[in-house]
């Protein structure tokens, strides 16, 4: 837990820096994802929240939680999945190059790594080359973790 407890330290302070307030609430939502280690949906979050904080928060809330904490690089939204992970990246203060999801498709696990610029700019260019324009690099990778895969075997 004392990991939760420093991220959430940090991710105060980059909101104290940017003048705007990680509330009660906010701090809940995000120690919830801080604390698993597979994307969450809005509704799967209200239902954490209810069961091991005893706190509720209506469905709406929670989209707007949600909104505020990505908006400030607190979070990742899952596109595919349509569902939220804590950002892997809280406690540094440099510069983050693009995200890239490992999503274990037997257990759901999320693991976030960067993807360089040299991947980036390659990618951008491919995308460009076959007539399209890139809005969002962030990739969502099917796989299958370590723990699945010995689990199978």
């Amino acid at each position: 837990m004392d990991r939760v407890n420093e991220s959430l330290q940090h991710a105060e302070r980059k909101c104290q820096q940017k003048g705007v307030r990680l509330t009660s609430k906010r701090k809940l939502v995000l120690s919830a994802l801080l604390s698993s280690d597979k994307a969450m949906s809005a509704y799967e979050l209200v239902d954490l929240c209810k069961e091991a904080f005893n706190e509720t928060i209506p469905a709406m809330s929670a989209y707007r939680i949600l909104d505020f904490l990505q908006s400030h690089q607190l979070v990742h939204k899952l596109q595919l999945a349509n569902k939220y992970v804590a950002c892997c990246h809280i406690e540094c203060d440099h510069r983050h190059e693009i995200s890239q999801f490992l999503i274990c498709r037997e257990c759901q696990r999320v693991k976030e790594i960067s993807l360089g610029n040299i991947t980036k700019n390659e990618l951008k260019h491919d995308v460009e080359s076959a007539g399209f324009h890139l809005v969002n690099p962030q990739l969502e990778i099917n796989c299958v973790c370590n723990e699945c895969t010995t689990k199978v075997a």
